[in-house]
């Protein structure tokens, strides 16, 4: 693992959620200009990298700079991978830059783990341990991966936000992005808690003998044409 603070390019891993993936996002149609806000002081347009619809386009930047850093002002498709939420101290911030891409018509797609496994036991994911609501950093020493948790790491400081999802669903909906749907699954991508079990279709859940929580949520916020 390698430390980075909350506005850092570089990713983390921890046993706990996976570090963020990179924005994805199809150009849109037509020329769109994003808001910049009155503090910021406007940056050089980065140049094209000239490639089309077929290729992906991989670039390195502070997220709160991503409207500054993509070589496209808007796009009909932003997408916010899973386990980003949770390295990002300013929520709303956030929810202003990824806005700002989406352009007329377009749409903002999350997905991420649920705020509510972070308030549960590590263990059985049934009893409440942790405050859901906490504004506090999490610092963790603890070395894994959420791949192997016993996997031998160095520089294993991460430091993590919790979010709960009421506060996601606000703060999208405060840029002026309609929210047009929010999903809740009983199933995840890795073994976040000891109890769950690895099903043939890749994900992981709980027994079927106990009741389900939520344990993803997805969510798409449209900006209208």
């Amino acid at each position: 693992m390698s430390p980075a603070g909350p506005s850092s390019t570089s990713s983390v891993t921890s046993a706990r959620t996976p570090s963020p993936g990179p924005t994805v996002a199809r150009p849109a149609s037509s020329a769109w200009t994003s808001p910049k806000r009155p503090s910021t002081p406007p940056a050089p347009s980065p140049p094209s990298l000239g490639y089309g619809p077929d290729r992906a386009a991989f670039v390195a930047a502070d997220v709160y700079a991503a409207a500054e850093a993509v070589p496209d002002a808007a796009y009909d498709i932003v997408y916010t991978g899973i386990g980003a939420l949770n390295w990002l101290p300013d929520l709303e911030r956030w929810a202003d830059t990824a806005a700002s891409l989406v352009a007329p018509g377009g749409f903002l797609y999350l997905a991420e783990f649920h705020p509510l496994c972070d308030a549960l036991d590590d263990e059985t994911g049934s009893r409440i341990v942790h405050d859901y609501f906490s504004r506090d950093a999490w610092v963790d020493e603890v070395p894994g991966t959420y791949t192997d948790f016993g996997a031998p790491t160095v520089n294993n400081r991460s430091v993590e936000w919790q979010h709960p999802l009421g506060d996601v669903v606000s703060a999208l909906a405060a840029t002026g992005l309609r929210i047009d749907f929010l999903h809740e699954h009983d199933k995840t991508m890795f073994q976040r808690f000891t109890a769950l079990s690895r099903h043939d279709d890749g994900y992981h859940r709980f027994a079927a003998d106990r009741p389900r929580i939520p344990l993803m949520y997805s969510l798409r916020a449209g900006r209208p044409s």
